[in-house]
């Protein structure tokens, strides 16, 4: 039987996979407001740990994001930087600096 290692390994991203993950993850706020969804409802985003804009938010197993912290998320994920929701949510509340701070597009 082979185990596979399920430890990521971290990649830099380039401006085009920045640019298409951050354009997906704004679709879904897009998307909630077509659907009705007030621009000025607000709910709590675990990773924040308070009221964010609901358009955009998403459900991450336990866990509702706020688009922005869904969109960090997202882009540590496909840089290998972390390894599932439940770690990204330790990392923002306990980490001393931002570790993962968004680049600038």
């Amino acid at each position: 039987m082979v185990l596979r290692d399920t430890r990521s390994v971290a990649r830099c991203l380039s401006p085009t996979q920045l640019a298409s993950i951050r354009t997906v993850m704004q679709g879904f706020v897009e998307d909630d407001v077509a659907r009705g969804v007030s621009p000025t409802a607000r709910r709590f985003c675990d990773a924040c740990e308070g009221p964010s804009s609901m358009p955009g938010c998403l459900a991450y197993e336990r866990y509702l994001l706020c688009n922005l912290c869904a969109t960090a998320y997202e882009l540590a994920q496909a840089a290998g930087c972390v390894q599932s929701p439940g770690c990204f949510l330790r990392d923002k509340r306990c980490a001393e600096t931002e570790v993962y701070a968004l680049p600038t597009p």
